[in-house]
C-alpha cells in the first residue's frame, strides 16, 4: 500500500514514509551488493576467456611453426626416397 502511493505520487518533494525509505535504502544495499558480485563473475569469465583463447592461439602458433619447417622434412624425405 505505502509503494503503490509512492509509485502513485507525482510530487518529488512529498515527504516519502520511514519505511518505505528504510525498504528503498535495504533494497539498494542488496542490489549493489549483486551488482558487484555479478562484476566479479564477468570478470573471471573473462579472465578465463583470455586464458583459453592465449593456449590456443600458442597451439596454432606452434603449429604455424612445424608447418615452416615442412619444406625441409619434405625435402629431407623426397632425398631417403631418392636413395632408395
Amino acid at each position: 500500500m505505502l509503494l503503490q502511493a509512492r509509485l502513485t505520487n507525482d510530487d518529488e518533494n512529498a515527504e516519502c514514509p520511514l519505511e518505505l525509505q528504510k525498504l528503498e535504502e535495504k533494497l539498494a544495499i542488496k542490489y549493489r551488493k549483486e551488482l558487484e558480485v555479478q562484476k566479479e563473475k564477468h570478470d573471471e569469465e573473462i579472465q578465463k576467456l583470455r586464458q583459453q583463447l592465449d593456449a590456443r592461439t600458442q597451439r596454432q602458433v606452434g603449429q604455424l611453426s612445424s608447418l615452416r619447417d615442412a619444406p625441409l622434412l619434405l625435402s629431407l624425405i623426397l632425398i631417403f626416397r631418392f636413395r632408395e
